[in-house]
Formats: structure tokens, C-alpha cells, sequence
């Protein structure tokens, strides 16, 4: 274990993960790991305002730690990305439990630039309540493909294409972000040409009532059909 700089030093499991997790950053970039390979640039793309040398320095941290894992695809990417290891999805349930407590007091964006992608699939994974029971769809938002399923009322959300979706849809991160926290309706997005569909518009409609937050009220998505 690559222990911090100033290490708590005490006999308490808590003080020890925060020995290993509880430098700045630290805890974001095992975030933006959740949904599977990235590569450094993608991380920095979502880390917007991390230096590049905290980045390195803390990547560096995560593996020392047998938290992460650097790998290389084969040709033709021949790229290096960094995932997650066994050790390191254990930090899940932490950073969802997080999520919980903060999405109450979660201010709204003022930025179009603060939604970010990888963040906005993480919010649909703190609460998930699947109104489905199975599903497989593919999402394109801003041209970045993304896999969800439903197996057994658990969701999952992955980056990469999907081989024979029940649907596939095509929308920008903020049309997402809209749908997700409930500001949107399917209807509305549609309407105005916000969201794009291949296939069955009920299984479009399906899809964002699996990736909808709980707390998104009834009245309000009533109102925004």
C-alpha cells in the first residue's frame, strides 16, 4: 500500500482508507474509472481544472495501491488505459453512498461545460430503481457510445458500442441530463428533435425510466410531457 504523505497513523479502518483514498482528486478518479477503461487524456478531459502532474502523481498512488491497473489495447488503438482492479470496485459502494447523501444538495449546472458525461451515468447508478426487469440499449450522446442493461433488475452502464440493442438512441449530454433528473420528457425531446431514436420509441421510453433518479417527482415529469 502506497501510503500518504502525512499518513493518519491511526489503528482505525476508516484513517486507513483515508490514508490510501483521502488525498484530493483521489476519490474522482476512481469515479471516473466506474464505467470501465480510460485512457489519461479521457481523465484529464473529465478532471477538468486537475494539473497534469497531480493526475500522474495520483494514478501513480492508485497503483502502488493495487487499486487500478494499467493495461495496453492492442493494435490497432495501441493505447494505454487505466481500469479498475478487484481491490479497486470494492471503493464502489463508497463513492455511491456519497452520491446519495449529495444529490439533494447538488446545485444545478450554471455551465453547460460542467456536465460531463461520465458523470451524468454515475448519477443514474447511486439510487437505481429498473422499472425493467432485462434490457440492452445503446446510447450515443455527443457521439460518445455507451451500454445499458438491465439483467435481473440490476443496471448496468458501460462505456462502448452495443451489439443488437433493443433500442438505440443518439442525445447530448445536457438533453440527458434534463431527462435524467426529470426537467424533460421523452415526448418534449423527441418533439423538438433532442433525442434520436433507431427502433421501438417504447423501449426509448423504457430506457430513460431505467436511467431516471427516483427522486425526480412524478408531478414533474407529468408536467414536462
Amino acid at each position: 500500500m502506497s501510503p500518504r504523505v502525512r499518513p493518519y497513523a491511526q489503528v482505525c479502518p476508516i484513517a486507513t482508507a483515508l490514508d490510501v483514498l483521502g488525498d484530493r482528486w483521489t476519490l474522482l478518479i476512481v469515479r471516473d474509472l466506474m464505467l470501465g477503461p480510460r485512457r489519461y487524456t479521457d481523465l484529464q478531459r473529465g478532471l477538468r481544472g486537475i494539473p497534469p502532474d497531480v493526475l500522474t502523481t495520483r494514478l501513480r498512488h492508485l497503483e502502488s495501491a493495487e487499486l487500478i491497473a494499467v493495461r495496453e489495447l492492442p493494435p490497432p488503438a495501441s493505447r494505454r488505459v487505466y481500469e479498475l482492479t478487484a481491490d479497486g470496485r470494492e471503493v464502489l459502494p463508497v463513492l455511491l453512498a456519497l452520491g446519495r447523501f449529495g444529490w439533494s444538495r447538488m446545485e444545478e449546472p450554471s455551465d453547460p461545460e460542467d456536465l460531463v458525461l461520465g458523470r451524468v451515468l454515475m448519477s443514474c447508478l447511486i439510487d437505481p430503481s429498473p422499472t425493467a426487469d432485462s434490457g440492452v440499449w445503446e446510447m450515443w450522446v455527443d457521439e460518445q457510445p455507451v451500454t445499458v442493461t438491465v439483467n435481473d433488475g440490476r443496471l448496468a452502464i458501460e462505456w462502448g458500442e452495443c451489439t443488437n440493442p433493443d433500442v438505440s438512441v443518439r442525445m447530448t449530454t445536457a438533453v440527458l441530463w434534463s431527462l435524467v433528473r426529470g426537467r424533460l420528457g421523452v415526448e418534449k425531446a423527441l418533439a423538438a428533435g433532442g433525442m434520436e431514436v433507431e427502433g421501438d420509441h417504447d423501449s426509448a421510453r423504457a430506457l430513460i425510466d431505467v436511467l431516471r433518479h427516483p427522486a425526480a417527482s412524478t408531478d414533474t415529469r407529468e408536467a414536462s410531457e
